[in-house]
């Protein structure tokens, strides 16, 4: 049946390969009837990732940081919220809450969407910042008038966020937990 074959057999080779992450792949099916097959075995390949899924260095002291000092903190992302809350939950961080991704594909960054859901859930406030790696979540914060900071770990990734006017830019969360710890 073709509503059940492999993803990979309904997108031809040179449409495929321009792909560079499945999210991409997501979002050009997100109003196609293969969008939610899509999405369903993407949820169970982030499930099974879990375990392997490594951690951003800094990212848990700065967390209990921002919460030592009285800010709220929630997490945003465009991947399945069981899976972020399967791959957070060992941590035992004191999150206002966790934001993956909903059901409708067309609401993926760059739309706020997840964002806004966080800000609406008392997880964020209009003086909230989003710290991100990518120029869809920069797009994001700015649309959800948040500021941003990018997390630009490689030369590639910094040079795509300065080139998309983002202003603050940091190649390790090591400055924000420093500055996190002062507060």
């Amino acid at each position: 049946m073709a509503e059940h074959r492999d993803p990979r057999d309904a997108v031809p080779a040179a449409v495929r390969d321009t792909f560079t992450h499945p999210l991409d792949v997501l979002r050009a099916f997100a109003r196609d009837r293969l969008g939610p097959l899509l999405r369903d075995r993407l949820d169970a390949l982030e499930l099974r990732a879990v375990p392997d899924a490594p951690t951003t260095h800094n990212s848990v002291p700065l967390v209990r940081a921002l919460h030592d000092s009285g800010r709220r903190v929630s997490v945003v992302s465009d991947a399945d919220t069981r899976a972020v809350q399967h791959y957070l939950d060992p941590y035992g961080l004191p999150l206002a809450g966790i934001h993956g991704r909903g059901t409708d594909l067309t609401l993926l960054t760059p739309h706020p969407d997840c964002l806004l859901r966080a800000m609406h859930s008392g997880g964020a406030a209009a003086t909230g910042v989003l710290i991100g790696s990518t120029v869809a979540e920069l797009t994001a914060a700015r649309q959800a008038g948040l500021r941003f900071v990018g997390l630009a770990r490689n030369t590639t990734a910094g040079r795509q966020l300065r080139e998309a006017g983002c202003e603050t830019t940091v190649t390790s969360l090591a400055p924000l937990l420093q500055a996190a710890r002062s507060l």
